[in-house]
């Protein structure tokens, strides 16, 4: 039981935005699901779709490619996915390019972000993966939205919802 919980502790969604691979603990991870319909809410900021519902609740969507300003593949193939979070009470559904699966990465394949390369525009890079030769940015999924982003979110939906 204790190996399967470790292995659980280090595997990661795998996913990828332009040219570059993304992780996600598999333990802030909900769901992985097809890019439904969005509501899109008004004054949003820029990397915000909108909002989906979801188990009669109401989820901010992200656009990690705009927030990351990362050129997208233009390839019709590319399926979007979103990912859905759930971290300190926040649930927060990223849209990704596309979804490579869920990988065990051993501690000794994992890197600190070297100094040189930690600034506060990359704060959400938490760790670096080299396995089998591909290099996969790990994410902090607490530091990929702030609290003032966050709450902003929140209030836009609790408006819409008044009002219907």
């Amino acid at each position: 039981m204790d190996q399967f919980l470790n292995e659980v502790k280090d595997s990661y969604v795998i996913f990828s935005m332009g040219e570059h691979r993304f992780g996600l603990s598999l333990e802030a991870v909900s769901e992985i699901s097809g890019i439904d319909d969005v509501i899109v809410l008004e004054d949003a900021p820029a990397n915000v779709l909108g909002i989906i519902r979801t188990r009669d609740k109401y989820i901010p969507v992200y656009n990690l490619i705009e927030k990351f300003k990362i050129p997208p593949i233009k390839d019709s193939e590319v399926k979007k996915r979103r990912i859905v979070t759930h971290f300190y009470n926040k649930s927060v559904a990223f849209e990704v390019e596309a979804v490579l699966g869920v990988e065990l990465i051993h501690k000794e394949d994992i890197y600190p972000v070297p100094r040189f390369l930690k600034f506060d525009s990359n704060r959400h890079i938490k760790q670096i993966a080299n396995k089998d030769e591909e290099v996969t940015l790990l994410l902090d999924e607490n530091a990929l939205i702030d609290e003032r982003e966050y709450d902003e979110i929140l209030s836009l939906i609790s408006t819409i919802l008044q009002k219907q």
